[in-house]
């Protein structure tokens, strides 16, 4: 399987599809609410809302085939624990798209004003929500980054084991594998050097 391309890649990771969701969901609602924006550019929004998903669909197959293929390699490692699967990022984009329509929702209820107060106060938590999840991503992936660079620093830890452990004493110098090569892979060398 070929790796997908970097607009397919962009296009299919969470971030980048969620943000061209909210995209196209603002397209389409200001189509929706009577703005500047043509009827043409709503349905090539949800057209594009359709490519983006099938971009999300292969990162995820390319994902999936990469790790089955790496496993084959890794036969005599022991087997990694499966990965949890959490709320993934339907619940930062759904708040996303809920920070576009929760605006024009106030627009069209300027006349009740405990309405207004509570559209404002559910606004106000879900940007709140956006950057304490923002805040979370962003630590989880600095203590990673610190994890992987411990383990990198205590992989080179049974240096001294080697330095340690005396060459054999008796290893062939080039000369005598020279020696002892057969006559093109000799001449070879002799070419060679």
């Amino acid at each position: 399987m070929t790796r997908p391309r970097l607009s397919v890649r962009l296009a299919g990771s969470p971030l980048g599809a969620s943000l061209l969701f909210v995209l196209y969901a603002a397209i389409v609602v200001g189509w929706h609410q009577g703005g500047r924006i043509p009827w043409w550019m709503a349905v090539g929004a949800v057209s594009a809302a359709g490519r983006t998903w099938s971009a999300i669909r292969m990162v995820r197959r390319y994902k999936a085939w990469l790790a089955d293929w790496q496993a084959m390699g890794a036969e005599n490692e022991p087997p990694r624990p499966p990965k949890k699967r959490g709320r993934g990022w339907t619940l930062p984009t759904s708040a996303a798209l809920l920070l576009l329509v929760i605006p024009v929702c106030v627009s069209h209820a300027r006349d009740h004003e405990a309405l207004v107060r509570k559209l404002t106060l559910l606004w106000f938590s879900v940007c709140l929500y956006l950057v304490l999840a923002l805040l979370w991503t962003c630590m989880r992936r600095v203590r990673a980054w610190r994890r992987r660079k411990v383990e990198k620093a205590t992989a080179g830890a049974d240096a001294p084991v080697s330095w340690l452990i005396e060459p054999p004493p008796s290893s062939s110098s080039r000369m005598e594998a020279a020696v002892n090569l057969p006559e093109y892979s000799g001449r070879l060398l002799d070419w060679h050097t």
